[in-house]
């Protein structure tokens, strides 16, 4: 079992990951369970993550997120909609 930290700066090799929730580039760190849900800093609750699907999510749990997600996607992390 892998402890849990205190600290993501540890886990900061997650913000290079693509985005878990679109695929996109990711940039920064998101809690799969949001902490104010009880979700820890533990590896197996953290994930790269756009900072558009990041704030989207904020502190919907996960199967929620997703599901709204399918019916209004979140556009990619530098996504300009084309240009509109």
């Amino acid at each position: 079992m892998i402890a849990a930290v205190s600290t993501l700066k540890e886990y900061g090799y997650l913000r290079v990951d693509p985005c878990a929730w679109c695929g996109g580039p990711g940039g920064t760190i998101d809690h799969i369970t949001a902490r104010a849900r009880g979700g820890t800093h533990s590896p197996d609750n953290l994930t790269g993550a756009c900072a558009a699907c990041n704030e989207a999510k904020g502190l919907w749990p996960l199967l929620v997120f997703m599901l709204l997600r399918a019916w209004v996607p979140v556009p990619p992390a530098g996504h300009n909609n084309g240009g509109r």
